[in-house]
């Protein structure tokens, strides 16, 4: 059985390629596109990880205050507790806003 060799070709995303130039690649070529797509490809699971997180916790955040909103349904001592983690999670998201717009302000200078 003689193996059956495949050519793929891709062209640059550059200004300088056209669709009618199209380049052929090595297989150490290849190899290395495919690395450069996996590590894109767990670059983009991490941020669809944490939007995920961000997710639950807006979710989370709705329930504490529908919890706390509701406060005559639900004993004192776990409304404060509702009370607290709200407290908590506010808190936290501030600090990251504030970081986020100081590291802005940093790099406007």
């Amino acid at each position: 059985m003689e193996k059956e060799t495949k050519t793929v070709k891709l062209t640059p995303n550059t200004e300088e390629s056209t669709a009618s130039n199209p380049q052929k690649l090595t297989y150490e070529q290849l190899e290395q596109v495919a690395r450069d797509l996996a590590m894109q490809r767990n670059q983009l699971q991490a941020h669809l990880q944490k939007a995920e997180q961000a997710i639950a916790e807006f979710n989370d955040l709705g329930v504490l205050l529908s919890i706390v909103n509701s406060g005559e349904n639900f004993s004192s001592d776990f409304i404060v507790r509702c009370t607290n983690r709200i407290e908590k999670m506010v808190s936290v998201a501030l600090d990251n806003y504030d970081r986020r717009e100081q590291e802005a302000k940093k790099e406007e200078k």
